[in-house]
């Protein structure tokens, strides 16, 4: 009769089979390097596909506070106007009979020369119709005029040439071509001349760095509403000249974005 297996030996191998199992990483296997290249192909690819998605969500972003800074303007410019002969901020830019317009400088705030000179849409601050600087500052400006650049410069009496993000259109004669330099700024008068609606705001037009969303602007109207030029083909971008020295095609501009934002409504 033939003998069974001894009942030491089997518990010997039990316990063998146990302590085996209770080694690290028993029992499981390791990804091999071809799984590792795998798995981070796709997840370098899914990063690739999310990516654009979560640069448009950050410049909608941007833009809805692009938006909301020129509503703040668009207060402090019906507080002035109620306070001033329903006139809108004069700009020494305008030019005058004088003083030959340069439109392509209305981003500044401040000339930063004697007496007062804070100009266009500036004379809200220094008049106390508008108190935070941020306001000036498009979340979507990438260009040589940020906020840091200019922050010890937010001094009522301050004399230092301050730039915006904003370009102020001044308010010339529109009717004429080329423009007439005498200041229009009597809201009455553009309201009359423009029922259709005009843009006196946008994105810094001064050069290809200063304007801040590429695709499009933020406008402020003469109404004081806010509208949305969209530029996909960035014909507006393509107008403005690289540097601040070029020519600077002021009817072409403006009259582009008033198509845009006509068209927009």
């Amino acid at each position: 009769m033939a003998k069974g297996p001894d009942r030491s030996d089997q518990a010997r191998r039990a316990q063998r089979a146990v302590r085996e199992d209770a080694r690290p990483g028993a029992g499981r296997r390791g990804f091999s390097l071809l799984e590792l290249l795998v798995v981070l192909g796709v997840t370098w690819l899914l990063i690739a596909l999310l990516m654009p998605a979560f640069a448009r969500l950050r410049e909608s972003a941007r833009r809805v506070g692009c938006a909301s800074n020129m509503h703040q303007i668009a207060i402090a410019l019906e507080s002035f106007a109620r306070e001033n002969r329903n006139r809108f901020p004069h700009s020494y830019y305008a030019g005058d009979q004088r003083r030959e317009a340069r439109p392509q400088d209305m981003m500044i705030l401040n000339r930063g020369t004697w007496g007062d000179t804070w100009d266009g849409v500036g004379r809200l601050y220094s008049q106390n119709y508008l108190s935070d600087p941020g306001a000036f500052y498009c979340p979507s400006h990438t260009g040589e005029h940020p906020i840091e650049r200019y922050q010890n410069f937010w001094n009522r009496r301050s004399r230092a040439v301050l730039f915006g993000n904003y370009h102020y259109r001044g308010l010339l004669n529109l009717a004429s071509l080329p423009p007439d330099p005498i200041d229009r700024h009597d809201r009455d008068k553009i309201n009359a001349e423009h029922p259709a609606g005009i843009s006196i705001l946008a994105d810094g037009l001064r050069t290809k760095s200063d304007f801040s969303h590429l695709t499009g602007s933020n406008l402020l109207m003469n109404d004081l509403s806010v509208a949305w030029m969209v530029d996909e083909r960035q014909r507006l971008y393509n107008m403005l000249p690289n540097r601040a020295t070029e020519n600077w095609p002021r009817s072409q501009i403006w009259a582009q974005l008033d198509r845009g934002a006509q068209h927009n409504k």
